[in-house]
């Protein structure tokens, strides 16, 4: 019997955590010890797209803050692009004081775009 493809929806995961660690400012090594893995488990699953046993991917998206729902149930979440969905990820990891100059930033660049189209 051959083997299944897993679900097209963890094909981006690994880019997910990759980028994920580099806006929590976290190596690699320190992310893997953190979550009991070793650091080469840690890259294959960034670099070449290796699904993590459960337990693990459980611990990487607590840490990252990464919606479930994502990665089991793609289907609803098709809304805005991929440039969107990540930015709704990056925003889930903002530290909490750093939110009101994020939605400034947003609110300028919204008022900017409405003045680029007058």
């Amino acid at each position: 019997m051959p083997i299944e493809r897993p679900c097209r929806a963890f094909d981006n995961f690994g880019e997910d955590v990759k980028e994920a660690r580099k806006v929590l400012k976290l190596s690699r090594r320190v992310l893997a010890e953190t979550i009991g893995i070793a650091p080469r488990y840690l890259a294959n699953i960034e670099n070449i797209s290796t699904l993590p046993s459960l337990p693990v991917f459980y611990a990487i998206v607590k840490l990252c803050k990464f919606p479930i729902g994502r990665y089991f149930f793609p289907e609803a979440d098709t809304e805005g692009s991929k440039e969107h969905q990540r930015a709704r990820m990056k925003l889930n990891l903002c530290p909490e004081q750093h939110l009101p100059i994020i939605e400034a930033a947003i609110d300028g660049a919204i008022k900017q775009g409405e003045a680029e189209i007058e």
